[in-house]
């Protein structure tokens, strides 16, 4: 507190000490005077502190009005940030699709790849018309490899499955006289048939700024090369028959069959006849559906063989290829003649 003192009055006075109660007892009125003063410095000083602590929360509430509005503020810009950016996302994410959608219809409906299994409906093909009989035929041929149970009108067109072999990997524009002269070294050759023949791919003779070209596009070493080498595939093969069963043998030695025949670089296997049960049809048109194309396939065979689809595919879907497993070579051999001569209105079909 502050004490207060008038010149004017004598230090002897009994207004020089108003703290001194003792000294104001014979003054009554000086008396209440100081009493009174107390009390109004009291009340002054409480009213002081009152306001200042006052004071002090009304400034600390407005900081952290302060405080609260920046928070604010700041959320909300960090929820319109977020916002935006959903909003572009889903933007993004519409013409992607759209996009997409727009590419599905250019490319028109999704076509598959279909798999046909075969039934005999009869037993013309005598033991050919079942897996376990015609297996038996093959490696415990009958004496004189006479064939019983085959009808007589299909006897004539049989294949001779133990004198022909299939060449898978050849070059794309090798000939038929080629063929002849390379395998005419194990046997003589009756008849050679090729398939997927593609000359109009061959380049021709390639200028030497061109085999440069080529040879840095496609340059890779070590573990790479040998892998791209050993993956170079063609569709190209052949049919090789020979007149007797030496030729065959001799074409079917292990080394032919895991190695191959290397022509042209290109390593061409010597693969028996009798493993040779599966057709593939390639590039159907458009417009074909699974059961389109079931239907007619099985008007195609009719009487012998019916066709069915494996479980799960679809009827209406629009194949691209499909593949048809038979029971023998024989079989398959049949059907191969009988498709050669159906046109599926499309050149590139094969």
């Amino acid at each position: 507190y502050i004490d207060v003192v008038d010149e004017n009055i004598p230090e002897n006075s009994a207004m020089a000490n108003c703290n001194d109660i003792g000294s104001c007892s014979d003054d009554l009125r000086i008396l209440k005077l100081c009493k009174e003063w107390n009390l109004n410095r009291e009340a002054l000083v409480n009213a002081s502190i009152a306001a200042y602590n006052a004071y002090y929360n009304l400034q600390q509430a407005w900081a952290k009005d302060i405080r609260v509005e920046k928070a604010l503020k700041a959320q909300e810009v960090k929820d319109e940030t977020e916002l935006e950016s959903i909003i572009n996302q889903v933007k993004q994410n519409w013409e992607q699709k759209d996009e997409q959608a727009a590419k599905a219809i250019l490319k028109g409906p999704k076509r598959i790849n279909l798999t046909f299994q075969c039934t005999m409906l009869n037993d013309r093909f005598g033991p050919f018309s079942k897996v376990d009989s015609a297996n038996q035929s093959y490696f415990n041929p009958p004496p004189g490899n006479i064939i019983h149970g085959v009808c007589p009108t299909l006897l004539p067109f049989l294949p001779e499955t133990s004198k022909t072999i299939l060449v898978d990997n050849l070059p794309i524009d090798i000939t038929e006289e080629e063929i002849r002269l390379l395998y005419s070294r194990c046997g003589q050759v009756q008849s050679v048939e090729i398939y997927n023949l593609r000359p109009d791919l061959d380049p021709g003779e390639l200028t030497p700024e061109q085999l440069k070209q080529k040879r840095k596009k496609t340059r890779l070493s070590g573990a790479q090369a040998a892998k791209r080498r050993g993956r170079q595939i063609t569709p190209i093969h052949a049919m090789v028959q020979f007149k007797d069963e030496d030729g065959y043998k001799a074409a079917t030695i292990d080394m032919l069959r895991i190695f191959g025949m290397v022509i042209r670089r290109h390593p061409s296997h010597s693969i028996p006849a009798y493993g040779l049960n599966t057709l593939y049809i390639e590039n159907l048109p458009l417009g074909f559906t699974s059961l389109d194309l079931l239907e007619k396939l099985n008007v195609l065979f009719h009487p012998n063989m019916f066709l069915f689809l494996d479980i799960g595919s679809k009827i209406n879907s629009q194949p691209m290829n499909c593949t048809l497993k038979f029971p023998s070579f024989e079989v398959a051999d049949h059907a191969q003649k009988l498709l050669s001569k159906v046109d599926f209105e499309s050149k590139d079909c094969t």
